[in-house]
C-alpha cells in the first residue's frame, strides 16, 4: 500500500526528543534518515546524493550522523546522506532503471518511474515537514566546480532567510536565480520553504 501525501510515515512532531534513525520507503524506493529531535522549533533538512556520483555530501552527512550528539537543540535536524540510492550504488548520476535526473524530476509522481516515485516520496514526506532545506551537491564524475551556494529568487522574507543560509558558507561564491521546474529547490519554492544548494 502506498503513502498518502496527507499522512507522514515518520511524523517528526510525534518523535520524542533525542536521536533517531528511520528508513522511509514506498513503492520500491526509499532512503535512510538520521533525525535529531529537540522539541518545537524549526526543522532543517539536509541531503546528499541527489545525484548518485556526488560523494562529498554523503560522506559529510554520514560522518556528522555518526558523531554529532548535541547537548541541547531547539527544533529538529534531519539528515539524509544518500537520497538517490539506486544511482549512488551504481556510481551514476541517475538511477539505471530509468536514467531520469532526480534534480529535474520534482514534484514527481506516486506511480511514475523509479526516480519520479523517489521525488514524490521526498517532497511529500520530508520537504512537507521542513522549515529550511539544504541540498548538498558536488561536481560528480563529469565536472569540475569551484565551491558555490545558490537559491531561487523568492518573496522578500524567504529571500532574506535564503541569503542568511547561504552566508554560512561565506568563502563560497553565491548566485540567485529564477524559478526552474523539476529541481529540489523548485519543490521547496512551491512550499514557500527557504532552501539553498551547496556545491
Amino acid at each position: 500500500m502506498g503513502l498518502s501525501s496527507s499522512k507522514f510515515s515518520v511524523d517528526l512532531k510525534r518523535l520524542p526528543p533525542g536521536f533517531h534513525q528511520r528508513r522511509i520507503s514506498a513503492r520500491g524506493v526509499g532512503f535512510d534518515q538520521f533525525i535529531w529531535r529537540g522539541g518545537d522549533g524549526p526543522v532543517l533538512v539536509l541531503n546528499g546524493a541527489t545525484h548518485g556520483d556526488e560523494y562529498e555530501g554523503p560522506t559529510l552527512l554520514r560522518q556528522w550522523a555518526e558523531r554529532w550528539r548535541p547537548a541541547s537543540l531547539n527544533g529538529t535536524v534531519v539528515m539524509i546522506p544518500v537520497l538517490n540510492e539506486a544511482a549512488y550504488y551504481a556510481g551514476l548520476r541517475s538511477a539505471p532503471a530509468d536514467d531520469v535526473n532526480l534534480a529535474r524530476a520534482f514534484p514527481g509522481k506516486p506511480r511514475g518511474s523509479v526516480t519520479q516515485r523517489l521525488a514524490h516520496l521526498f517532497d511529500t514526506q520530508i520537504l512537507a515537514q521542513a522549515t529550511h532545506y539544504v541540498d548538498l551537491h558536488s561536481a560528480g564524475r563529469a565536472y569540475e566546480l569551484l565551491p558555490w551556494t545558490g537559491f531561487i529568487s523568492h518573496q522578500a522574507p524567504i529571500n532574506r532567510t535564503q541569503r542568511t543560509m547561504a552566508a554560512c558558507f561565506d568563502a563560497f561564491w553565491c548566485w540567485e536565480g529564477p524559478y526552474l521546474p523539476g529541481r529540489t529547490l523548485s519543490a521547496a519554492y512551491n512550499r514557500n520553504l527557504p532552501a539553498i544548494y551547496v556545491e
